[in-house]
């Protein structure tokens, strides 16, 4: 397979042109993308994951950006595969429940949703859930689950776990997130529940 990847010259956070290099690393094959044998492993396209650093506002991120496609189509993580990310998820949603106490209408959407597992918990507990994840085949396991969920679609963002690391645009994400905040009217039992799991390498 041939990725196609671009190199970006601004921060994804900020769009600030002060970013430099910081950490030179060796590229790597896509994550996911399993060979069969030895020598196809060898063979395989590697891509820059370099580190840089915003002077601006001090994001550390990678400024390669892979084609959405060639990241997600055959994609095969599936978070309630992984041991101990079932129990880790339930643990995340009872906290998001206690702290802010969401009322039984609320709706939890989840960007990156992969295959439902973090909003399993909340639908469990009564509440409406949305899943969007743009791998098809990790959103078709989730609607099986019974978790609705979007593939490659645009939504107002309420909830979303480590997601922003693949954003080439994160400031667009972050305004759309605060807007969704400002909107929401508790008077209409609007209550938004975020969950930014990856904002502490912002």
């Amino acid at each position: 397979m041939t990725a196609t990847v671009s190199h970006r010259n601004t921060c994804r956070l900020c769009g600030a042109k002060d970013v430099r290099l910081v950490l030179k690393l060796q590229p790597i094959p896509l994550s996911e993308k399993y060979a069969t044998d030895r020598a196809t492993a060898k063979a395989e396209q590697r891509f820059p994951v370099d580190v840089y650093m915003c002077d601006d506002c001090g994001h550390v991120q990678h400024l390669d950006v892979i084609n959405a496609s060639d990241l997600w189509d055959s994609y095969t993580y599936f978070s309630g595969e992984a041991k101990g990310m079932p129990e880790h998820f339930a643990q995340i949603a009872a906290k998001i429940r206690r702290t802010y106490d969401p009322p039984a209408v609320s709706l939890v959407v989840d960007i990156g949703s992969n295959d439902g597992s973090l909003l399993k918990p909340f639908k469990a507990a009564g509440h409406r859930v949305l899943g969007i994840d743009p791998a098809t085949s990790v959103a078709r396991r989730a609607i099986e689950a019974g978790i609705p969920t979007i593939a490659r679609s645009r939504t107002r963002v309420c909830l979303s776990s480590s997601s922003f690391r693949y954003l080439p645009r994160m400031k667009m994400k972050c305004c759309a997130i605060l807007s969704c905040r400002i909107r929401g009217s508790e008077s209409q039992h609007k209550k938004f529940l975020y969950l930014m799991g990856s904002l502490n390498s912002l």
